[in-house]
């Protein structure tokens, strides 16, 4: 243990560089947003929230909120920043570091601002006192802990299939055309990929996976622990014209699936894009559940709302339906609640800036996903460049039946799967027998607590204390949930929205609660119904919690290549065995593809072929 005590060390520097970066460059961004640091959970109106401000639960708890929307606003700022630069430039070390650095420049700099306008009410600058220190007690072992076990190497199957290949590319070339011609995963869009490249400051530190899943996560975790202790405070407080803050029961009942994430899983040490979509659903959803409960007036919650779900989208193109239907409601809502079209138009343009910057990040994920393979969301097939370095539509359409035909029924040609329904009772039995602890628990509890919330209601329905404006919240999960099983229902895409469907419910049933006690009881047992998963799970926990690595920077693996030249010359390295490259040089696939040309001088230049026989055929099976 004693040797992995540096390298630790190292990595949660990395986090606080991360996260003062991306402070930075969110405060920065954030001057052009409706964004305030206000605690507006006071009391006022119909739902004890009204538009001044009220009390903070704790001593700088409006500053620490603050702080953590300009971390996520950063990070969005970042994803941009480093979508531009790889248009034109390799994603090397030389360019983290102007990033990074830059970005705790402007911390510093807003620093200074706020000592010298201390007295505003606006400054973001924790007052932090000895409870708010000792609060961060238990964040801090998780972080070490998460840090430690981040030092693992990743052992994700996809990893080693395209996932470091990828981020090779990254960091060592701008934005290739037609890279998806090499290796059909290369055309895979994912942000992600581009801030782990950013993060191995390439050449000279080459750990960035290990920093950006980890990192996202304890992000994560602390949002969570910020609501927990809101909730604490709240029942510490005598004073009873404090209202109770319902915007925070959400992420205070999701901490334990949040530290299950974060402990029972083998991948917070991998580039896998999954996780970090799992964990930014979290995220989304509990910004989209503080807007709701604050009836979508306030500006600063709705933007944030915007800001997050755009960055979702771009790290996996398959949150799009979530996404939109949360936009959906907000504009129904707007819609509904206008008295005249001029009020509504009020009402949008507040977030003219927001839609600016939400359609730069969404442009430049398109952009790059034209360059890479000729298609805006490859593999979706519509608009479709006629340009030499898109991939082939028939490669395209047959790839996209192996998306889905693979989820289904892996290990099985696509036209026998998706020619009938046979696949669905064998897959669900590996549902149950696989996945009880992702997908059966969670809809079973949600099952269960929606009757026992119906009897409830039916038997108290007098007090009239249950919102059933808060149900719309599900509409979201819902939606994204059939849109993941018509389109690829297998577990790894659809992490995160299964478990937020009893933290969401069970949320409604504590905001239904009006007296102190009630008020405790239901929180009590809402934390206890979201644990779970420690049960559920136990095996998966006992296997990867304490699994820590036997020295620290291991090496990532390498496999035995052979050397193939295409029908140009060009030299294309393959893997002798199997379907992985891991830290393979490049060019490599594990489709060698004789007809491949480059489009100029160098392997930068782009790639085209010259066939258009799909690959891989429908009799052709995956490992």
């Amino acid at each position: 243990m004693i040797p992995l005590l540096l390298p630790m060390f190292v990595l949660i520097s990395l986090y606080a560089l991360l996260t003062a970066s991306c402070l930075g460059w969110g405060w920065l961004a954030g001057r052009a947003l409706p964004l305030d640091d206000k605690w507006n959970a006071g009391p006022g109106g119909e739902d004890g929230r009204g538009d001044e401000p009220g009390p903070e639960p704790w001593p700088g708890a409006a500053a620490v909120r603050g702080a953590m929307d300009r971390i996520w606003l950063g990070l969005f700022v970042v994803t941009a920043l480093l979508a531009i630069a790889h248009i034109v430039v390799a994603i090397s070390g030389y360019v983290g570091i102007v990033l990074y650095g830059g970005g705790v420049l402007l911390l510093a700099a807003q620093i200074l601002r706020g000592k010298a306008a201390a007295h505003t009410h606006g400054t973001w600058i924790p007052q932090a006192g000895r409870g708010v220190a000792l609060a961060m007690v238990v964040p801090a072992v998780l972080i070490c802990w998460i840090a430690l076990r981040a030092l693992n190497l990743p052992l994700d199957w996809d990893s080693g299939l395209y996932h470091f290949h990828t981020i090779r590319w990254i960091n060592e070339y701008p934005a290739v055309y037609g890279l998806g011609n090499l290796h059909e995963r290369l055309a895979f869009n994912c942000t992600f990929f581009t801030f782990v490249a950013s993060l191995n400051f390439y050449p000279w530190f080459m750990h960035g996976y290990q920093v950006a899943q980890s990192w996202l996560i304890i992000m994560c975790l602390v949002e969570c622990w910020i609501g927990l202790c809101n909730i604490l405070s709240y029942f510490r407080r005598k004073d009873e014209a404090v209202s109770f803050p319902v915007e925070d029961v959400l992420p205070a009942i999701l901490l334990p699936c949040i530290i299950f994430n974060a402990l029972a899983y083998f991948d917070v040490c991998s580039p896998q894009p999954n996780r970090a979509s799992c964990i930014l659903r979290y995220v989304v959803f509990i910004h989209f559940w503080r807007a709701m409960v604050d009836n979508f007036r306030s500006t600063h919650r709705v933007t944030m709302l915007f800001i997050l779900t755009v960055l979702m989208m771009t790290t996996k193109i398959n949150n799009v339906v979530f996404a939109f239907l949360i936009w959906l409601l907000v504009l129904i809502y707007y819609v509904v609640t206008s008295t005249n079209w001029r009020q509504l138009l009020a009402k949008l343009l507040a977030y003219r800036v927001t839609v600016l910057y939400c359609a730069i990040l969404f442009g430049l994920y398109i952009t790059h996903g034209y360059i890479s393979s000729g298609y805006p969301l490859w593999p979706s097939s519509p608009l479709r460049l006629n340009t030499e370095w898109a991939i082939p539509r028939d490669v395209t359409q047959v790839y996209m039946y192996w998306l889905t035909s693979w989820a289904q029924e892996p290990h099985t040609p696509y036209d026998v799967v998706l020619s009938s329904n046979e696949w669905f009772l064998p897959w669900l039995v590996r549902l149950v027998v696989n996945d009880f602890t992702e997908v059966v628990a969670p809809i079973l509890l949600f099952f269960i607590i929606c009757i026992c919330s119906i009897l409830t209601y039916i038997r108290a329905r007098a007090t009239g204390a249950f919102k059933l404006w808060y149900l719309t919240c599900l509409l979201p999960l819902f939606g994204a949930i059939a849109f993941w099983f018509i389109y690829a229902p297998d577990t790894r895409y659809a992490e995160g929205y299964f478990w937020l469907l009893p933290g969401a419910i069970l949320s409604i049933c504590v905001a239904a609660q009006t007296q102190r006690p009630q008020l405790l009881g239901a929180i009590i047992v809402a934390f206890a119904v979201m644990c779970v998963p420690f049960f559920t799970g136990r095996q998966n926990l006992a296997r990867y919690a304490f699994s820590f690595p036997p020295a620290a920077w291991q090496p990532l693996r390498t496999v035995p290549l052979t050397e193939k030249y295409t029908d140009q010359g060009v030299r294309i390295y393959v893997p002798t065995t199997g379907y992985q490259t891991w830290d393979a040089p490049l060019p490599c696939t594990i489709y060698f593809r004789p007809d491949l040309e480059l489009l100029g001088e160098g392997l930068g230049s782009g790639w085209k072929r010259t066939k258009t026989k799909p690959h891989p055929p429908a009799a052709w099976v995956p490992p």
